[in-house]
């Protein structure tokens, strides 16, 4: 399929393919001032203003105990101060992640773990270098170092998931804010707290019963973007799969993805599937366009191109997804991927016994006698 034209990330208006980068710097220019007016205007009226974070650490961490929904709207709105973040997102820790911190220091993890070898290890190595590899910060050999540890130590720290792959990324975006120990920490927090059992583990049953779940969420929310994806045999599976494991933050440019993880500390696991509806969302008249199933996969993979990830969030948090709904669903649908799972392991083990036993017979047969010449 030949796209001739394309919406605009920041102004939505079609624009020729060919004319679309310098379109889109002109627009950034001219919007820039407006949504900085627009951003002041509603943290003035919220009561959130940047003095806030100036505050010593401790009194920041007393606001954010006594309003939490004020700090999560601050956030939404317009996102923490980049000079900030080092200082509060550790403060979004929670107490079960904070008891682990008291109990044994990241300083005695890297050093029981940080020289020793596993296929994790060797896996995270070949994958640092592709981590960002445009982004000369995080290719610094200090970054590359700090995210080393931190990958490494994680893997040897809950063996259950080791490393998989898109903790890396996700592991690049924290260390743009916070130090290699609160990377550590936050990471921690995000895979044990935030996100479901088993996202990472083998199995990836929490990421298959998210497919699900998000799949439930697309027919509820946009009913008719969902049964035109059918009747194409469009699946997202996949887009979703690549969405969620690494939180966006191997899709958008890296300080994007900052923003991203940022809102993700505060929300917790429904931003996932609210961002994946607000993306389908914004793009529905175009997708509802496609006639084929190509047409519409190249769209959807120019998605992060043509979105702006800051309009993006906005979406998301508008749309009302409630966290009961998710669990139900999750809960739902988690015996269907079980019992799918144990359905391919007997298929597996099934294949394996009849190449076996052929395998047997082929060597119990009596060789053929030699041709009489």
């Amino acid at each position: 399929p030949h796209f001739t034209s394309i919406p605009c990330r920041l102004c939505r208006k079609d624009v020729p393919v060919e004319l679309i980068e310098g379109h889109a710097r002109v627009c950034e220019q001219e919007l820039s001032t407006e949504k900085q007016k627009a951003r002041d205007r509603l943290l003035t009226r919220s009561g959130l203003t940047d003095e806030l974070w100036t505050l010593p650490v401790e009194r920041i961490a007393e606001y954010l105990q006594s309003n939490r929904r004020k700090a999560k709207q601050r956030i939404r709105l317009a996102g923490l101060p980049e000079s900030v973040r080092v200082k509060v997102w550790p403060l979004f820790l929670d107490a079960a992640t904070q008891r682990q911190m008291e109990m044994v220091s990241y300083a005695d993890l890297l050093g029981a773990f940080a020289n020793k070898d596993s296929s994790s290890v060797q896996q995270i190595d070949k994958d640092l270098r592709r981590t960002f590899p445009e982004d000369d910060v995080v290719q610094n050999a200090g970054t590359l170092n700090s995210m080393r540890n931190v990958l490494t130590v994680y893997s040897f720290v809950n063996p259950d998931i080791g490393y998989c792959q898109s903790m890396n990324f996700i592991v690049a975006v924290l260390m743009q804010s916070v130090t290699e120990e609160h990377a550590f920490w936050l990471l921690t927090y995000m895979i044990d707290q935030l996100l479901p059992p088993d996202f990472y583990t083998r199995s990836m049953q929490g990421i298959l019963v998210d497919q699900r779940v998000f799949k439930a969420l697309l027919q509820w929310k946009l009913p008719g973007l969902a049964q035109h994806f059918v009747s194409l045999g469009v699946d997202v599976d996949s887009l979703i799969c690549q969405w969620f494991m690494c939180i966006y933050c191997s899709v958008f440019p890296i300080q994007e993805a900052v923003r991203i993880v940022e809102a993700f500390l505060l929300e917790g696991s429904k931003l996932l599937f609210q961002m994946a509806i607000a993306m389908f969302q914004m793009h529905e008249d175009e997708l509802l366009k496609c006639s084929d199933l190509g047409e519409a996969f190249v769209l959807m993979q120019s998605f992060a191109r043509i979105t702006d990830c800051e309009h993006l969030l906005k979406v998301a948090f508008s749309i009302r997804i409630p966290s009961e709904r998710i669990a139900a669903l999750r809960e739902m649908n988690l015996p269907v991927v079980v019992q799918e799972q144990a359905e391919t392991a007997r298929r597996i083990r099934e294949r394996a016994a009849r190449r076996a036993a052929a395998a047997a017979a082929g060597d119990s047969q009596p060789a053929s006698p030699a041709p009489v010449t």
